[in-house]
């Protein structure tokens, strides 16, 4: 028979429905988008779940828990992929509200603390300084042949000019991260377009015909289509330069 366990240091929250519905919440999470999972549990996960009768208590225990998650040096992609599965195992709609509050949490504690990496919360992909840097350490170490510059852009399907969301911008985030996450790559958002530094290999271009599959089926980017484009890397300084300034655009 198997047991999903909750560690022996961790304080249950009370209540045998609360207990049914943290390991639902849990094990929903681990299957969708969480990497650590001896990381998942924390106090604000307890609190999130004595709260939620109450739109009050839901949103200020979802501020709270998005603080922690920023705190623990989750992504927002992450957290909030992981917040989405607690409505899910409760078999209940999104609280809009609750997840304005959780962003806020995470956006406001991300104010108050050191960059501790090169990447860019809102996607999860690189940052574009990091981006550039990583480029041209591709240039210096591979031959052209060997290395790609693609380009997935996003269209409105109707005329519109607005920047995505920041539920748009996490959920593109969160496809090319699973799309490429067995290869050697790099990405990058900017203006609607997924900017991936890679490796020329069979692997590359499934991914990205992955990355067009999934944005046609999500719910969140279902008001745009997608394009890919592929160059290979100049082998002139003054080509780099010109692609560094294209990224600018």
């Amino acid at each position: 028979m198997s047991m999903d366990l909750i560690n022996r240091s961790e304080i249950a929250p009370a209540g045998l429905f609360s207990r049914r519905l943290l390991k639902r919440w849990r094990s929903l999470s681990r299957r969708s988008h969480w990497r650590v999972p001896q990381d998942w549990w924390t106090p604000e996960v307890d609190s999130l779940l004595s709260g939620r009768r109450n739109h009050e208590m839901l949103s200020e225990s979802a501020r709270q828990l998005g603080a922690a998650r920023c705190r623990q040096g989750v992504g927002v992609t992450e957290a909030l992929t992981d917040f989405r599965c607690y409505f899910k195992a409760a078999l209940r709609h999104t609280d809009l509200n609750a997840i304005q509050a959780f962003v806020e949490g995470w956006v406001s504690e991300a104010e108050e603390v050191e960059p501790i990496s090169c990447t860019d919360p809102s996607t999860g992909l690189s940052t574009k300084a990091h981006f550039s840097k990583t480029l041209q350490e591709f240039t210096d170490r591979l031959d052209s042949a060997e290395a790609l510059l693609a380009t997935v852009t996003l269209i409105p399907r109707q005329e519109m000019t607005a920047p995505l969301s920041w539920t748009q911008v996490a959920a593109l985030g969160a496809i090319f991260l699973a799309a490429f996450r067995d290869t050697e790559s790099t990405l990058m958002y900017e203006g609607h377009t997924v900017y991936v530094l890679a490796v020329r290999t069979p692997e590359l271009f499934s991914a990205l015909l992955d990355c067009q599959a999934q944005i046609t089926l999500s719910r969140e980017l279902g008001d745009f289509r997608s394009t890919v484009a592929c160059e290979a890397l100049p082998q002139q300084s003054s080509g780099f330069h010109q692609v560094l300034k294209s990224l600018h655009r």
